[in-house]
C-alpha cells in the first residue's frame, strides 16, 4: 500500500509548519533575551529549548483549530482526540531528538562564536527535520496499524 498525499496529510504537515514558525520566533527570541542577561552558554541554550516549547505549542494547536474549522471539521471532542494521539509520540521524539539537537547544536554554534540567533536558527532547522521526519513515520504507523488519520 502505497501511502498518497492526501489533505489529511498535507493538513498535519501544514499544521506541524505553522508550530515550526512559533518555534523559531520563540527559541530565538527568549535565548536573546536571556543572553542581555547572563552569559552562561547552558542558560542560554536552554532558554531556546523552553522558547521552542512555547512558540511551538501556541501556534500549533492555534493552526489545528483554525484548519479544522476551515475545513468544517472542528469539534473540541475531536481536538481532545487528535491531542491525545499526537502529544505523546511529539514528546517522546522532542524529548530524545528535538530538545537535544537545539540544545547541543546551538551550544556548539555559540561555543564556536557563530552568534545566538543564528546558532539557534541553524540549530532548530536540523532539529524540526528530524521532527518532522519521526513525526511522519509515526503517523504512517498509526494509519497502516491501528487506522487512525491525524
Amino acid at each position: 500500500m502505497r501511502l498518497r498525499f492526501s489533505p489529511a496529510f498535507l493538513d498535519y504537515n501544514r499544521e506541524m509548519f505553522f508550530g515550526f514558525i512559533g518555534a523559531i520566533i520563540g527559541a530565538p527570541l527568549l535565548s536573546f533575551i536571556v543572553s542581555r542577561f547572563t552569559s552562561s552558554l547552558d542558560l542560554i541554550s536552554a532558554s531556546a529549548v523552553a522558547g521552542d516549547i512555547l512558540g511551538g505549542a501556541v501556534m500549533w494547536v492555534g493552526s489545528r483549530i483554525y484548519f479544522k474549522i476551515q475545513r468544517g471539521k472542528y469539534s473540541a471532542l475531536n481536538l481532545t482526540k487528535d491531542i491525545a494521539y499526537f502529544t505523546p509520540a511529539a514528546f517522546v521524539i522532542a524529548v530524545l531528538v528535538l530538545y537535544p539537537t537545539i540544545f547541543f547544536l546551538s551550544k556548539s554554534l555559540i561555543n564556536n562564536q557563530v552568534g545566538t540567533i543564528l546558532s539557534v536558527m541553524l540549530s532548530q532547522l536540523v532539529a524540526l527535520l528530524l521532527f518532522v521526519l519521526f513525526m511522519n513515520i509515526y503517523r504512517i504507523v498509526l494509519i497502516r496499524f491501528f487506522g487512525k488519520v491525524l
